[in-house]
């Protein structure tokens, strides 16, 4: 039998820092699911109204480019968080998420995160943190890609769009004007 959601939580390391209470609190008010490899979480245009938070498994998220090509953005993992953006900013998903290997999930929706910050809720710093974490992580790794496009700037092409509109700006800007950054 595989473990409990509770199991799993308790697991993680980013989980720690709640105390019994705190946990038995997130089972409750968050909605658990199990996704088989295959299964989709998200997919890239649809509204976003939750985020999740990966309890066990692997998702992939890809992108649909506007040529149809679909690239890999990268892997979600156990503690890491997903759907974050569209939870915050209210926009359409930027990309699809996936199930690569069976996976526990946690998933706030954008009506408890509304009551749980209006209530001043003590999970909710914890579910914020994951949510800073996983965006310095994708930060990072998307300033590291576009740093190698600046190396070769004919792989910007294989950058997701939304991210790097401004980065194929400024690249076309010092093109005219015969400046490399």
């Amino acid at each position: 039998m595989p473990p409990s959601p509770r199991t799993l939580l308790e697991r993680l390391p980013e989980a720690r820092e709640l105390n019994r209470r705190q946990t038995r609190r997130a089972l409750a008010m968050l909605a658990h699911r199990k996704l088989d490899p295959g299964d989709v979480l998200f997919e890239q245009g649809e509204p976003a109204d939750q985020l999740a938070i990966v309890l066990s498994g692997s998702l992939l998220v890809t992108a649909v480019m506007s040529d149809g090509s679909v690239i890999p953005l990268g892997r979600v993992c156990p503690g890491e968080v997903v759907g974050e953006m569209g939870l915050l900013d209210g926009a359409p998903r930027s990309g699809t998420v996936s199930c690569k290997r069976t996976s526990w999930l946690l998933l706030p929706d954008r009506a408890l995160y509304d009551q749980m910050l209006g209530e001043n809720d003590p999970l909710l710093p914890w579910i914020l943190e994951l949510a800073a974490r996983g965006l310095a992580h994708r930060i990072g790794a998307m300033t590291e890609r576009i740093a190698q496009a600046a190396i070769d700037p004919h792989t910007l092409h294989e950058l997701p769009d939304a991210p790097v509109k401004r980065a194929r700006s400024w690249w076309a800007w010092f093109d005219r004007r015969g400046r490399r950054a």
